[in-house]
């Protein structure tokens, strides 16, 4: 027992001193371990620089790269408006010449049309790429429009200017045909107003009327030449030519009309006398659909064309032997009985419209009395062909 108990404290005092002896070693290693972690501190933080450094070199290349593609999509985008321009200047100057080269009316209102829609403001995109504002290509429009036409007007004399003439002289039958096709809207416009509403939808003839509009409250100093845009002062300063253009739309349109119901374009000069003179039969019961319907188109554009003279008090004559030929006409009834229901509609309209011209009747309120008369027609054949009531049995 007393050696046990003397081998017991003998041990932790070995242990103790065995402990002892370790710690400096432990302390150093610790030392060396810190120090190693200072140095990996250290080099952390030198990387971390050289990251910011790195960073920083990689936001100046974005920038650069930003500023690099900027220019890139401007250069696109004047590349793309300089081709455009060039390609439509090209095909404006074709057709006008081809236009006033050809004799055929039919192939002159080909080139007419694609001359109006090749104007820039109808290939305008209303998007980022576009170079220029759309006001600025409709100004430049209406500057070459009136330009290129003046070489035309300035060889004929002013009563030339009817549907006889253009048969025999080819520059009135030119300007004839620029006068029918001047509303043409390019498909590019109508895919652009498709996809945005606040567009507006613009033609060579809209550029006239909306110029037009503005032209006697100029006149009356109700306005002065500030509140018009390059455009309109444009079209008033040609408003000569302007109203022109619009007095032969609207007689051109019904001579239109009238070829498609009659013979007059193949007959002599005896016919036609006759035809100024007393009752011929119009054929237009004869023609099919699509035709009756693009000659209520004809009828009704020259309508509209003369109320807008009218309302804004500009002369807008008739030609006289023109209206004695469509007041004589004869306009053969056509009923759901004698013509399906379509014909017999169309050929309604069209001796309503008709009397929009002999009788100067306004488009709009013609068109009113047609819907009242239409819906009348409609109510009496669904009271006719109501079943009998059978409540009396």
């Amino acid at each position: 027992m007393k050696l046990k108990a003397f081998i017991i404290p003998v041990m932790v005092l070995t242990l103790s001193a065995c402990e002892a002896l370790k710690m400096p070693k432990t302390t150093s290693e610790m030392n060396k371990t810190t120090k190693n972690m200072s140095e990996t501190t250290q080099g952390m933080s030198a990387t971390t620089e050289k990251m910011a450094g790195n960073m920083e070199q990689t936001l100046v290349k974005m920038d650069q790269t930003n500023t690099t593609m900027q220019e890139m999509h401007q250069g696109t985008a004047d590349l793309l408006c300089q081709n455009r321009s060039k390609e439509a200047q090209e095909s404006r100057d074709r057709n006008f010449n081809r236009l006033k080269e050809v004799e055929s009316f039919e192939e002159k209102l080909v080139h007419a049309a694609v001359f109006f829609k090749s104007f820039e403001f109808q290939l305008w995109r209303n998007a980022e790429l576009e170079c220029r504002p759309r006001s600025e290509f409709i100004h430049h429009a209406a500057k070459e429009f009136f330009r290129k036409s003046a070489g035309l007007f300035s060889n004929i004399e002013l009563k030339d200017l009817t549907p006889a003439e253009a048969k025999e002289n080819n520059d009135v039958l030119t300007l004839m045909a620029l006068s029918v096709a001047m509303h043409e809207i390019h498909p590019f416009q109508e895919d652009v107003l498709s996809k945005d509403e606040t567009v507006e939808k613009v033609s060579v003839l809209s550029i006239i009327k909306d110029a037009l509009q503005k032209s006697e409250a100029l006149e009356n100093a109700t306005i002065t030449t500030d509140a018009l845009t390059h455009a309109e002062s444009e079209v008033i300063f040609w408003q000569v030519e302007a109203t022109l253009f619009l007095n032969m739309r609207q007689n051109f349109l019904a001579t239109m009309m009238l070829a498609k119901v009659s013979d007059i374009a193949t007959a002599g000069q005896l016919e036609k006398v006759k035809m100024v003179m007393g009752s011929w039969d119009s054929k237009y019961h004869k023609i099919n659909t699509v035709r009756q319907e693009k000659v209520l188109k004809f009828v009704g554009e020259s309508l509209k064309t003369r109320d807008f003279l009218k309302a804004n008090n500009f002369k807008h004559d008739f030609d006289e032997n023109l209206k004695k030929i469509l007041t004589n006409m004869k306009i053969s009834s056509c009923t759901p009985e004698t013509c399906n229901a379509v014909k017999a509609k169309n050929s309604y309209i069209f001796a309503k419209l008709v009397e929009g011209i002999t009788k100067e009747k306004p488009f709009n309120s013609i068109m009113q009395e047609v819907a009242l008369e239409l819906a009348q027609m409609a109510s009496r054949k669904a009271e006719s062909e109501r079943e009998p009531d059978d409540t009396d049995d």
